[in-house]
C-alpha cells in the first residue's frame, strides 16, 4: 500500500512539470490561479523571478521545486499564454479538526502543544512531512515515560472543502518496570545496599501503589544524582559514573540497568582556610563552614557552607557574591583541604519591581505585602519572605520571581513577581457529616477578593439537627495603611443541644460586633473585638439540674462582649505546614454590668517541623479557663470546654469526656470551667496518591479532659487514644477518618474508635 502511494506521488509530480519543452520568452505579465487561502503576496515572495525577465526551461523547473518547497502546495503547473506566464497552483488542504484519542498518561494539552510546535493547528495548512516528525516526538514523550510499546497511528478524513480531518489514535501500552538493577565496579558497598538506595527499589507494597520499579527517564538521572550524592557523601571525592545501559526485553515490558562505577579511594577533611573576604571577617565566615577536619568529606558540607555564606551575603545586599570552595587534594594522605575564596561584587540595589499576570487583583493588594523595597538594598530573606505573605493571602496558584540586571548599570536589579491568580469568588453548597451534628447543610457566598481589592464579603449558611447559623461579615484587611484589619459581622445561631451528645437546651442568639486585627510585628497580631448579643435560653424535659438553675435566673439577656486574641504566626503555610509554630492566647469577656457577667481563657499552641522530605511532626497544647464575677457565680453552661471526638481526642465520643448530669439516667455530658489538651502527630503522604498538597495520613496520640468547677485539675485524670488518621481537603469541604483507640478507659468511658467527619466541625 506505502509503494502504491509512494508511485502516485511519483506521477502526480511529474504531471506538474511540463513535459515539453519551453520556447524562450520574456515575461509580459504573471497570473496566479487556484489561491483560497494562501495570500498572493506569499507566491510572489517565493519567485525568483518577475515582469521583463526571461524565461526558459531551466527557469521553469526551478520555480516549481520552490513553490513545493514552501509546502503550502500539493500541485503546480506553468503555462505561457502569450508571454504570460500562468501560474496554476493547488493549494495543500487546511486541517478542520484534530482528535486525539486514547492518551491516558498524557494529556491533551501536553500532545497538543507539541502539534503546534510543528505548525500542525487547526485552521493551518496541512503537511504529510510535519505529521511524521510529530508521532516520532509524541513517541518519544512516552519512551521517556517508559512506555517503550507505544504505538502512535494518524489519519486523515478529506473533505469537500478541500480541509481534513486529523485523527490521532494512541495506544500507549504499559510502563516498563525495572526488573533487574547492576553495578560494575563497586566495593566499598555491596550491590545490596546500592540497590536498596534505588530510586527504582522497593517493595510489593510500594512497587504496586506507588509504582517505585516503574522506569522512567526522569526516575534514571535522579538515580545517577543519587549515585553521585551517596558515594561523594560518604568520602569518595573522585566516584565517578563511566557508563549506563538500559536493556529492554523483547515485549518492551522490562529493562536491565548497569552502572559502570569508579569508586576511588575515601577522603577526610583536612584544614579550612578563608582566601579571600571583603565584607565578612573570618570568624563570621567560619560560622558559617559545615566543614569538620578530620570527618569523611561530604560533597553535601561543602554545598551546605557555600550556600550558606552566598545566603547572608545575599541578606546584606550581595545580590551576586560568588563563594569558590577550592580543594586542595593530598592523594599521599587521602585528604581533601578548602580554601574559601569570596566574591561579594557589588552592593545591589532593587530598582523597580514589577508584578505580571494579576488580571483581577490590584497591584497595592500584592505591594502592601512585600518586605523588599523599592530602592533599597537588595535582601534574599527580605524577597523570601515578601513570597511568603503574597502566597498565604490565598488569591494565587503560583508565584514566581525574577531577578532582572539593569541594562547599563553594574548595582542595580529589577524585581519581577509573576502570579498566577486562582478563582477568589465562590457559591458553594454541600453536605456534610459529623459525629455530634450528624448530617449538616452548609452554603456560603463568599468573594475573597472583592473587585481585586483584597476585602473578603461572606455570607453563611449552616443548619443542622443541633444549630441553624446565619452569618454575614465584611473584612477590610487594610483598613489602615499599617496593616490594621477591620471585620463587621452579624449573626444569629439557634442551639438545640438536645439532637446532640450533650445535656439538652435550646438557646437562640442574635449579635453583631466589630473586630480589629492589629500586627505587632511580621509574625505577631493582636485582635481586638467588641459584640453585642442577645440570648434567650429554654429549659427541655431532659435538662439537667445543672443548667435549669441558670435558665430560670437568666432565661432572656442581653450581654456586650469584649474578646481579645494575640497570636504568633511562622507557619511555612496555612495548609499541611511542614514548619514553624502558631501560638495564641485569647480571653472572652462579658463587660461590668452585663446581665451575665464571666470570662474565659484560652492558649493554644501547635510547632510542626520537618524530619525528613516526606515525614513532618506536628506537637499541640491548649488550655481553657473560664467563669463567672459579680453577680454570675460561675462560667455560663452554654460558654463550657468540651473534649473528644475528631476535635480534640480521637477514639472517645463528641464531647464526652468530663463531668456528667448525675440526676439523669444517661447521664449526659455538662461540659465544665477548664480544659486540657495535647496530641502528637507524625504527618506522611497518601502512598500511591499524586497529590500531596491536599491529602495526608498520620499517627497520633491525644490526651485531653474536661474539668468542672468541684474537680481539681491533675494530670492522672487525663485520657489518653492513639490511632492513625487521614486528612482531605476536598472541593467541597475537610475531610476527616480517623480510628483512635483509648489507652486508659475509664469505666463507662463512651468510646467510639472509627470517626469519620465532613465539612466544618460543630465546637
Amino acid at each position: 500500500m506505502k509503494l502504491k502511494k509512494l508511485f502516485l506521488a511519483c506521477i502526480l509530480l511529474l504531471s506538474s512539470t511540463p513535459v515539453f519543452a519551453w520556447n524562450d520568452f520574456v515575461i509580459k505579465d504573471i497570473r496566479v490561479s487556484g489561491l483560497s487561502r494562501i495570500p498572493l503576496e506569499t507566491v510572489f515572495n517565493y519567485m525568483p523571478l518577475g515582469i521583463g525577465d526571461q524565461f526558459n526551461e531551466d527557469q521553469s523547473q526551478k520555480l516549481i521545486k520552490i513553490l513545493f518547497k514552501s509546502g503550502f502546495f500539493k500541485d503546480v503547473i506553468l503555462t505561457n499564454e502569450d508571454n504570460i506566464l500562468e501560474i496554476h497552483l493547488t493549494e495543500q488542504p487546511a486541517i478542520r479538526k484534530i482528535e486525539i484519542l486514547g492518551n491516558r498518561n498524557l494529556n491533551d494539552e501536553s500532545l497538543r502543544g507539541t502539534l503546534k510546535h510543528a505548525d500542525i493547528v487547526e485552521g493551518k495548512l496541512f503537511r504529510e512531512a510535519s505529521l511524521k516528525n510529530v508521532i516520532d516526538e509524541i513517541k518519544q514523550s512516552y519512551y521517556d515515560t517508559g512506555r517503550f510499546a507505544v504505538v502512535v497511528v494518524a489519519a486523515t478524513t478529506p473533505r469537500p472543502d478541500n480541509s481534513v480531518d486529523l485523527n490521532i489514535e494512541i495506544r500507549e501500552g504499559s510502563q516498563a518496570r525495572v526488573k533487574e538493577l547492576n553495578f560494575i565496579g563497586n566495593k566499598a558497598y555491596d550491590t545490596k545496599v546500592l540497590r536498596r538506595l534505588s530510586t527504582f527499589s522497593g517493595n510489593v507494597f510500594t512497587n504496586i501503589l506507588l509504582g517505585k520499579n516503574k522506569y522512567t527517564e526522569e526516575k534514571l538521572a535522579m538515580e545517577v544524582d543519587s549515585l553521585n550524592n551517596f558515594y561523594q557523601d560518604q568520602g569518595y571525592l573522585e566516584f565517578a559514573i563511566q557508563s549506563k545501559s538500559v536493556e529492554m526485553s523483547d515485549d518492551k515490558k522490562d529493562v536491565v540497568i548497569t552502572f559502570t562505577i569508579f569508586e576511588g579511594a575515601s577522603y577526610h577533611f583536612g584544614s579550612v582556610a578563608v582566601d579571600r573576604v571583603d565584607v565578612l571577617t573570618d570568624d563570621k565566615v567560619m560560622s558559617f563552614v559545615q566543614i569538620k577536619e578530620g570527618e569523611k568529606f561530604s560533597r553535601s558540607a561543602v554545598i551546605s557552607t557555600k550556600s550558606a555564606i552566598e545566603a547572608e551575603l545575599a541578606n546584606l545586599g550581595y545580590a551576586f557574591a560568588i563563594v569558590n570552595p577550592i580543594p586542595s587534594i593530598d592523594r599521599q594522605k587521602n585528604i581533601v583541604s578548602f580554601a574559601l575564596s569570596i566574591d561579594s561584587g557589588l552592593k545591589t540595589y532593587v530598582r523597580r519591581i514589577d508584578i505580571t499576570g494579576n488580571a483581577t487583583t490590584q497591584d497595592v493588594v500584592i505591594r502592601r505585602e512585600m518586605r523588599q523595597m523599592e530602592g533599597t538594598l537588595y535582601s534574599r530573606k527580605n524577597i523570601s519572605r515578601s513570597q511568603q505573605r503574597i502566597q498565604r493571602l490565598g488569591y494565587f496558584d503560583e508565584i514566581s520571581i525574577d531577578v532582572k540586571p539593569v541594562p547599563d548599570s553594574v548595582d542595580e536589579v529589577d524585581l519581577e513577581f509573576g502570579v498566577v491568580e486562582r478563582k477568589t469568588g465562590n457559591l458553594t453548597f454541600g453536605i456534610g457529616y459529623s459525629e455530634d451534628e450528624r448530617g449538616f447543610v452548609q452554603a456560603e457566598i463568599s468573594r475573597k477578593n472583592l473587585f481585586g481589592s483584597g476585602r473578603q464579603l461572606e455570607a453563611r449558611l449552616d443548619q443542622s439537627q443541633v444549630k441553624q447559623v446565619y452569618e454575614i461579615e465584611y473584612v477590610n484587611p487594610y483598613f489602615t495603611d499599617n496593616g490594621i484589619s477591620r471585620s463587621i459581622f452579624a449573626k444569629q445561631k439557634n442551639v438545640d443541644a438536645s439532637a446532640g451528645s450533650s445535656a439538652g437546651y435550646i438557646a437562640n442568639s442574635k449579635g453583631m460586633g466589630i473586630r480589629f486585627s492589629i500586627p505587632t510585628s511580621e509574625y505577631n497580631a493582636l485582635d481586638l473585638s467588641g459584640e453585642y448579643e442577645s440570648i434567650e435560653l429554654v429549659s427541655l424535659a431532659d435538662t439537667p439540674l445543672e443548667y435549669n438553675s441558670f435558665i430560670n435566673t437568666n432565661s432572656k439577656s442581653e450581654n456586650v462582649l469584649f474578646k481579645t486574641s494575640f497570636s504568633q504566626d511562622t507557619r511555612d503555610r496555612i495548609r499541611f505546614p511542614e514548619k514553624g509554630h502558631l501560638t495564641s492566647i485569647s480571653s472572652e469577656l462579658s463587660a461590668p454590668g452585663s446581665a451575665i457577667e464571666y470570662f474565659k481563657v484560652t492558649l493554644n499552641s501547635t510547632w510542626y517541623g520537618s524530619l525528613s522530605d516526606n515525614l513532618v511532626l506536628g506537637l499541640y497544647g491548649g488550655l481553657g479557663y473560664g467563669g463567672g464575677y459579680g453577680d454570675t457565680e460561675s462560667l455560663p453552661f452554654y460558654r463550657n470546654f468540651f473534649a473528644g471526638g475528631a476535635s480534640s481526642v480521637r477514639g472517645y465520643k463528641s464531647r464526652s469526656l468530663g463531668p456528667r448530669s448525675q440526676a439523669l439516667s444517661n447521664a449526659k455530658p455538662l461540659g465544665g470551667d477548664r480544659r486540657f489538651l495535647a496530641n502528637a502527630n507524625l504527618y506522611f503522604p497518601v502512598p500511591g496518591l499524586r497529590n500531596g498538597e491536599d491529602t495526608r495520613l498520620s499517627i497520633f496520640v491525644d490526651a485531653g479532659e474536661v474539668y468542672g468547677t468541684e474537680h481539681s485539675f491533675t494530670l492522672s485524670a487525663l485520657n489518653f487514644t492513639t490511632g492513625v488518621s487521614f486528612n482531605w481537603f476536598t472541593a467541597i469541604g475537610p475531610l476527616a477518618i480517623s480510628y483512635g483507640v483509648p489507652i486508659n478507659p475509664d469505666t463507662g468511658s463512651r468510646t467510639r474508635r472509627f470517626q469519620i467527619s465532613f465539612g466544618t466541625m460543630f465546637q
